[in-house]
């Protein structure tokens, strides 16, 4: 399953990934509202997580 992590803060972001990595899942990082969008857009990940 594709997740889509958008935050704008590095760290976290990375932080993130790195936690649920372990369960399978894969990501999509996103650190901008405008590359949200244009990933989103290319291929709908099955969930979101949005930090802002």
């Amino acid at each position: 399953m594709k997740v889509q992590v958008v935050e704008d803060d590095l760290s976290l972001n990375r932080g993130i990934v790195l936690a649920l990595k372990e369960d399978g899942f894969s990501f999509v990082q996103c650190n901008t509202v405008r590359q949200a969008r244009a990933s989103y857009e290319a291929g709908r990940p099955a969930g979101r997580i949005l930090l802002f």
